[in-house]
């Protein structure tokens, strides 16, 4: 459900939190999906289920923040990561998808976390006996 532009400038801080993990792990994953380095807001609105103010005020939030810059005059403005945007994407994405992105049962490398300092022979992730 799409919320008017009164209901955006009354937005509460969870919100905010809500929207800014949302755009920064979908920008992380368009990036790394090769797509581009910078967005729209309407790039945006194909996956994110949003009103158009909404977004815009939270990408602006995100420039204001530190973690986006704007690209170019020419509207629409395209938004990309600046260095520590780029960290907390791929961070909130890590935390958000962990448990669909680890190695399967027996496929653990040597610097598994899981596996430190223990044998691997005794390490539930990298036995596969």
């Amino acid at each position: 459900m799409e919320q008017s532009n009164d209901q955006v400038d009354q937005i509460q801080p969870l919100d905010e939190l809500y929207w800014r993990d949302e755009i920064l792990q979908f920008m992380y994953w368009y990036r790394g999906e090769g797509f581009g380095e910078s967005l729209t807001v309407h790039d945006l609105r194909t996956f994110l289920p949003a009103d158009e103010h909404l977004l815009t005020t939270q990408m602006d939030c995100m420039v204001d923040g530190g973690y986006l810059v704007r690209e170019g005059e020419a509207p629409p403005p395209r938004y990309a990561f600046t260095a520590y945007g780029a960290r907390e994407g791929a961070r909130r994405f890590a935390d958000e998808f962990a448990g669909l992105t680890g190695q399967a049962h027996g496929e653990c490398g040597p610097d598994c976390p899981h596996c430190k300092g223990i044998p691997p022979d005794r390490c539930v992730h990298c036995s596969t006996s």
